[in-house]
């Protein structure tokens, strides 16, 4: 079965991934919507489906004009696709969800989306490129609540991070406020799973 795995962090939250890899997320081709033709665009269509009603979520899923997923008077979703595990998180509260795999491309930014000070804990850390990976996936997912308008190294700060805890805060300072939010994150078949509420 294609289901990798449930997370169940918080009351009324829950979280699948999904195994991109195996064949029967493609098996049923029927019923996909006119615009959906290239295999990567099907594999990431039919999984999010399955991974919906693995989530007992029957409404349809709109987007808002930035792309951002919702469900009309449902639970408060996020969803992200990694190279070979896509997950889907619900929740009564807002929530974002992002699934990286280690890529030398994440290294070569890194100035781009890192604080100094984070990058000095980079640096500092055993296993720079996988901090600096799960870095980039803790801000992704903090951006994911918000759906536009944060600049990454300037207004998301994260960490520090620590395998061991798996456990971090993010500090969002956008229109002179403020915001804290909790990150959370497991790492399964080289790829990081980061959550954030």
């Amino acid at each position: 079965m294609p289901q990798l795995s449930e997370i169940q962090d918080i009351e009324n939250t829950r979280l699948i991934l999904w195994d991109l890899m195996l064949e029967e997320t493609v098996s049923n081709t029927i019923n996909l919507p006119t615009h959906i033709h290239h295999p990567k665009r099907i594999i990431e269509y039919l999984s999010t489906q399955k991974m919906k009603e693995a989530l007992e979520i029957f409404k349809p899923i709109s987007h808002f004009e930035n792309g951002k997923p919702f469900i009309h008077d449902g639970p408060h979703i996020s969803i992200s696709h990694g190279t070979k595990i896509a997950g889907f998180i619900r929740s009564d509260k807002p929530v974002g969800l992002d699934i990286q795999q280690i890529s030398p491309q994440i290294g070569r930014i890194r100035n781009k989306f890192c604080h100094p000070d984070e990058l000095n804990d980079a640096q500092q850390s055993e296993d720079e490129l996988a901090y600096l990976t799960l870095l980039w996936s803790a801000k992704e997912a903090v951006f994911k609540i918000y759906g536009e308008g944060l600049v990454f190294a300037e207004q998301i700060r994260i960490g520090p991070l620590k395998n061991d805890r798996n456990i971090a805060l993010a500090m969002i300072y956008k229109n002179s406020d403020t915001h804290m939010h909790e990150i959370k994150w497991q790492w399964i078949k080289g790829h990081v799973i980061v959550w954030s509420f």
